[in-house]
């Protein structure tokens, strides 16, 4: 493959083509971006192409120079050929979760990321394969040089595009039908057995998310969220083996994945704008939070099984993270209950922690990374 590389560059100058990247598809960081340089009619005179599973799910998406390219057509000779020539034919190629490498001189590759360390990469390395890695806090850099081995010069703290949505009112909770509820807290724990191998990170609960071991404890869990008149959403890691998470659902604790909330026209980054609070644990989505205000909780009963397996990215987690730590069912209820009180006790620590990690907190992230492409690419 090397070899048709070699080819396609030597026979096809770059084109005014521009690749998206993201997952799940057209969504986390690379979706406000795409959606800003339509805005700006950038595709007037680039072409657009996305990387999907199944290109004939978007065979009716009609916007002038946006097609759809399968990043598992390699499986076949000439779907191999035909993304081989898409990379390396295309002047930028801007992602957030499939790692995409520099092919070739004057090619621009943006890598957007789609989480700030907490938890050590796992051995996911970036080298020196793309242009720019784009950070939400300048302070936070030097983790991510270190666990990707990646050079500190080329990380550049912008803000990240999907946060912005945080900074408005949306209808998502009409759209997912949850206004009956006085508050909804979305529970995003990372993930600890992952779905395609049997390695686990931490503990390795039955159920999928941490603390609750027994349909007794989601029992506990449904009662008392009943009473307060709470909707729990549980939001899995996309890498979590979801299978026995469903069984467990109830009235009150509800599972959503991320198929369910784009089918219901919202986004999951809307969903939290709406939400009351965050139930977390090692997942990069708390830096993102901290945008809202409102209460966090960290559910980190398993921290020492996870210092010893996956480990983490920060020195020490306690001196970085802030919010509620709840390390058993007695602390989980406390921290709910404060929710629906509307108390929140570490408002004081999580504006800390905003300031400390955050360089931006004015809703603009993505028109700043855009306006860093477009001068790159002199596209403006």
């Amino acid at each position: 493959m090397n070899k048709i590389k070699r080819i396609l560059i030597a026979l096809f100058p770059l084109q005014n083509r521009i690749i998206f990247e993201s997952n799940p598809e057209m969504a986390c960081n690379t979706m406000p971006v795409f959606e800003e340089m339509i805005r700006r009619e950038i595709n007037k005179n680039y072409k657009f192409a996305w990387m999907v599973e199944d290109k004939s799910k978007y065979k009716d998406y009609k916007i002038r120079n946006v097609s759809f390219v399968e990043y598992n057509s390699y499986r076949t000779f000439l779907g191999r050929m035909q993304w081989q020539w898409y990379r390396a034919t295309s002047k930028c190629i801007i992602f957030s979760n499939r790692f995409q490498s520099k092919l070739r001189k004057g090619q621009l590759v943006v890598n957007l990321m789609h989480g700030m360390p907490i938890k050590s990469a796992g051995g996911y390395k970036l080298y020196d394969t793309c242009d720019y890695v784009i950070s939400s806090g300048h302070k936070l850099n030097q983790f991510v040089a270190k666990e990707y081995e990646f050079p500190m010069k080329k990380i550049i703290s912008l803000g990240y595009p999907r946060t912005d949505v945080l900074g408005y009112r949306n209808d998502s909770l009409h759209k997912l039908g949850l206004l009956s509820f006085k508050n909804v807290v979305l529970w995003m724990p990372t993930f600890r057995k992952h779905k395609t191998h049997n390695e686990c990170d931490g503990t390795n609960y039955v159920s999928g998310v941490p603390l609750l071991k027994s349909s007794k404890d989601f029992d506990r869990v449904e009662n008392f969220c009943k009473a307060q008149n709470i909707a729990l959403i549980i939001k899995l890691h996309p890498a979590q083996d979801v299978k026995e998470i469903k069984k467990y659902c109830s009235p009150n604790i509800i599972f959503m994945n991320d198929e369910d909330i784009i089918n219901a026209g919202s986004t999951l980054y809307k969903l939290l704008k709406e939400s009351s609070a965050l139930i977390t644990d090692y997942s990069s989505v708390y830096y993102d939070y901290l945008l809202t205000d409102n209460p966090i909780g960290l559910i980190i009963d398993d921290i020492e099984e996870y210092k010893k397996t996956r480990g983490f990215a920060l020195p020490k987690y306690e001196d970085y993270l802030k919010g509620s730590y709840i390390y058993n069912l007695d602390d989980f209820f406390a921290f709910l209950k404060n929710v629906a009180d509307g108390i929140n006790p570490d408002a004081d620590d999580l504006m800390w922690a905003k300031n400390e990690w955050l360089d931006y907190h004015d809703f603009k992230s993505t028109q700043r990374v855009v306006d860093f492409i477009c001068d790159k690419l002199k596209c403006n």
